[in-house]
């Protein structure tokens, strides 16, 4: 029995998705009652808890074997303490509950670049949930991801919503800086594989997209895609950091908009890492070619996006 945490989020959505069309039988925890209605799934699949009360772990991991941790915090701009307190505390409860519940495997799921020097708060944390992982007896994969983009996805619609609206193209953080996207449904299909593929097991892997692109190039890109009504060839902007600091307070922690999001930008959000000994059953798709989702978009779409629908989300703490 597999138990997927953070099931309601971008990411967790996509991987109860494809668990749907397996046969591997699988439980999703919610901790907000009622946030399941996403999930197309039955009632004996959800049960309800909270990571971070550790005293309600016990009855949920009974008979679990495989735990997928998606469960976290996203980089737009929570506090330091927010990020430890979540992204840490929720993975030590976990552990140490999955430890005495005889789990065989954790699967979990973290961030490119993550490290303990990082400027980036969201990133210290994600390195500390991991030397978590790492220092339990429980066999262990971590996968660590950068940029993940769907239809759904947080920063690219975001991104294509300021596009859409501004004649001047804003951008946060370095222009230069380096992303790897990776397509949502790439992602669900190696948290899958990585259940089985024993080439994954003990190991922190940096799962990336097939292309380097700068951040710059990036929102050329989505601008190129954007249909009719976008100024095609407005200027573009690199806003300093008292600026950012003063729009992310407009715009509020729940939007990539700010100072938070300009720090992880600024990471270098590559992979570091040669991959080539992991058996990858996936051909990665290629950005460029996926990026469609992003003519839809129109005018009352972006208002939305920017000031009130929250269901963008990269990663949930569910």
């Amino acid at each position: 029995m597999i138990l997927v945490t953070g099931a309601t989020g971008f990411l967790g959505r996509e991987v109860v998705r494809q668990l749907q069309n397996t046969e591997y039988a699988f439980k999703c925890l919610i901790h907000t009652p009622g946030k399941e209605r996403v999930l197309k799934i039955s009632d004996s699949q959800i049960v309800y808890g909270d990571l971070l009360n550790r005293n309600s772990l016990d009855a949920m991991l009974m008979g679990i074997d495989i735990i997928i941790n998606i469960a976290g915090t996203s980089p737009f701009g929570e506090h330091s303490n927010v990020y430890r307190r979540v992204n840490v505390g929720s993975t030590l409860n976990l552990i140490e509950r999955s430890e005495s519940a005889n789990v065989k495997r954790f699967i979990h799921i973290s961030a490119v670049s993550s490290s303990n020097d990082s400027s980036s708060p969201f990133l210290r944390s994600k390195f500390l949930s991991e030397k978590v992982v790492t220092k339990s007896s429980l066999e262990f994969t971590i996968l660590r991801f950068a940029h993940v983009y769907g239809p759904e996805d947080r920063f690219l619609n975001y991104s294509a919503a300021l596009l859409k609206l501004l004649p001047i193209k804003i951008l946060y953080g370095d222009s230069e800086a380096l992303l790897q996207p990776i397509h949502i449904q790439d992602v669900g299909k190696l948290i899958l594989q990585s259940m089985y593929d024993n080439s994954f097991t003990g190991k922190e892997i940096d799962l990336v997209g097939p292309e380097s692109i700068s951040y710059m190039e990036l929102y050329k890109l989505i601008n190129d895609k954007l249909s009719s009504g976008v100024v095609k060839y407005a200027p573009y902007l690199q806003i300093p950091e008292w600026f950012a600091r003063l729009i992310s307070n407009f715009w509020g922690l729940s939007s990539p908009l700010n100072i938070s999001f300009s720090n992880y930008m600024t990471d270098g959000l590559i992979s570091k890492q040669n991959v080539g000994n992991i058996a990858i059953d996936v051909p990665l798709k290629k950005l460029s070619q996926n990026l469609d989702y992003v003519k839809d978009i129109n005018l009352l779409d972006s208002l939305k996006i920017l000031f009130g629908n929250n269901s963008y989300d990269f990663e949930d703490y569910e």
